[in-house]
């Protein structure tokens, strides 16, 4: 005959259900810098977008100057 049952049976893995799983950890961390008071920094903004800064702050001055500006006269 068989014994009587000893108890449950032990956990398999019990720092998966405390949230150390690879993906909850990730999860964590992107969360983390994601929403820092401040907000990302340009450097996690170029890798999270695939672009460069310069797409965010472009130099428009070229785009303001007057292209026909007014001739200085004197006799007036």
């Amino acid at each position: 005959m068989t014994t009587a049952a000893e108890g449950p049976l032990p956990e398999i893995e019990p720092e998966l259900r405390e949230g150390d799983s690879v993906l909850k950890l990730q999860y964590r961390r992107d969360a983390k810098y994601r929403f820092k008071p401040d907000g990302p920094t340009n450097e996690e903004l170029a890798k999270m977008t695939y672009t460069t800064k310069h797409r965010w702050f472009p130099n428009n001055e070229k785009r303001y100057l007057d292209p026909n500006p007014p001739v200085d006269r004197e006799g007036i």
